[in-house]
């Protein structure tokens, strides 16, 4: 008898822990809309517009990672922390990522030994990460042209 009591609280605390784990229904999601243009030279603005859903109705931060990968540099990571915000459970959302290419830092696209841009074709991937660690799917951009001069 003993042991089936404890069988049946063995089984009980599996399935509570087991209730509290993060669901694939806790993602958000992202959707890759557009970005302006699909060939760049030094010092144009880059958009890229996005929608994003939520499931929860609990304050969040998330956090857009993107990653660059070149067809013929090493890929680069970033990522840029979203305003905290109160969530209406699965209100549609927009989001848009923007800078200048060949601005400095990571933003000069692929650069030769001499630290010159060269021409090169690149991959955006981007997808968001919440801070319960719930992260969406991954949307990626067109190919997309980025000139030396």
């Amino acid at each position: 008898m003993k042991a089936k009591v404890l069988i049946v609280l063995l089984i009980g605390v599996i399935t509570i822990y087991a209730c509290k784990k993060t669901s694939t229904t806790d993602r958000p999601t992202l959707t890759f809309k557009n970005v302006n243009d699909t060939v760049f030279s030094q010092n144009k603005q880059i958009i890229f517009d996005f929608d994003f859903t939520h499931k929860t109705t609990q304050e969040i931060t998330d956090t857009l990672v993107i990653k660059e990968v070149f067809f013929n540099c090493n890929p680069v990571t970033d990522s840029f922390p979203l305003p905290v915000y109160t969530v209406v459970a699965n209100q549609k959302n927009a989001l848009e990522y923007k800078y200048t290419y060949g601005s400095g830092g990571v933003y000069n696209g692929c650069l030769n030994s001499n630290g010159n841009p060269v021409t090169d074709s690149v991959y955006y991937y981007f997808w968001l990460k919440d801070k319960y660690g719930n992260v969406s799917d991954t949307v990626r951009s067109p190919k997309i042209i980025l000139l030396s001069q």
